[in-house]
């Protein structure tokens, strides 16, 4: 069964299966199931990112123009989850969502997007994403495919009401009505992709080699 996005979009993900397989290792060791009478902070990769990210911003101070500061205080706000992100899956998108003079950021864990595209040096320049709708007992996926290029950013967003396993029709993009920003934070395993409806592009952390 193709994915969502390789159904609505013809693109699928270009991680490799090997890079898949590391992915999904590295976050059993950070998110895995605890065993009986086990502290979960106590577990070496806990401890690692943990340290890492007081290090980080142990001496971290943000200033900016007043016009930027309620962006920069959101972002503020969700900086040692992004850090923590990136280092447990390799990589982090943040996302910038229109709220109030400025924007809310919402981090996006590796397991919880689709690379669509990379260039010679491995950096994005296509993503997938995907958020689940419910509205009056129907089920909707809301598909958002980012490709960067040289005229810019191009974003793609169609709206699909669910039939099983497959896309069902596609419905106008204002069907349901649009979910209450700022989402929490993804769960320990997300199904595909996941993130809040909003605009922008997407900010990308790097921590790790990429295939």
């Amino acid at each position: 069964m193709k994915s969502y996005l390789e159904q609505a979009f013809g693109r699928g993900d270009v991680t490799s299966a090997r890079m898949q397989a590391a992915i999904r290792e590295w976050l059993n060791l950070y998110y895995g199931t605890q065993s009986p009478g086990e502290d979960a902070a106590d577990r070496l990769a806990v401890l690692v990112v943990s340290k890492l990210c007081r290090t980080v911003f142990a001496e971290y101070e943000s200033r900016t123009a007043e016009a930027l500061a309620p962006s920069l205080q959101a972002l503020d706000a969700v900086r040692v989850q992004a850090m923590q992100y990136a280092l447990v899956g390799g990589e982090c998108l943040l996302k910038p969502v229109l709220h109030g003079r400025g924007f809310d950021f919402v981090p996006i864990r590796r397991d919880c997007y689709a690379p669509l595209g990379r260039d010679a040096h491995g950096a994005l320049t296509g993503v997938g994403t995907m958020e689940v709708l419910r509205h009056d007992g129907r089920g909707y996926l809301l598909l958002e495919r980012r490709t960067a290029g040289a005229d810019g950013l191009t974003i793609e967003t169609r709206l699909f009401e669910l039939a099983g396993e497959a896309l069902g029709r596609e419905v106008p993009l204002a069907t349901p009505p649009p979910p209450r920003p700022p989402l929490p934070a993804p769960p320990s395993s997300c199904s595909q992709v996941c993130c809040c409806r909003g605009c922008g592009a997407l900010v990308w952390l790097h921590c790790a080699p990429r295939c």
